[in-house]
């Protein structure tokens, strides 16, 4: 589980304006999504910062309960706009 940090792996960074207009972030979750999937995994979670929120839930992301306060703690870290987000995958 990606929440617990047991099988964790990767960070995100933005995208600079020329990569959005080519539609580079949508091609790299999509190869995230994917090895995550090759690796088993059940979900993808992710911190939403910087009010990017609703280019999450575009990309099939929900809003997730925070499970512990350790991970409270980490998300509070970022921000008071940060949410806890998450895509479940399908089954390979």
């Amino acid at each position: 589980d990606v929440v617990s940090h047991s099988r964790s792996f990767g960070e995100a960074r933005a995208v600079a304006p020329a990569g959005r207009a080519q539609r580079l972030g949508s091609a790299l979750l999509s190869q995230v999504l994917r090895r995550a999937q090759d690796m088993g995994l059940p979900r993808v979670v992710l911190i939403a910062v910087q009010g990017s929120v609703p280019y999450w839930q575009r990309q099939g992301f929900a809003e997730r309960a925070v499970p512990s306060a350790a991970l409270q703690a980490k998300l509070d870290s970022f921000g008071a706009e940060a949410r806890l987000m998450q895509r479940l995958l399908r089954a390979a």
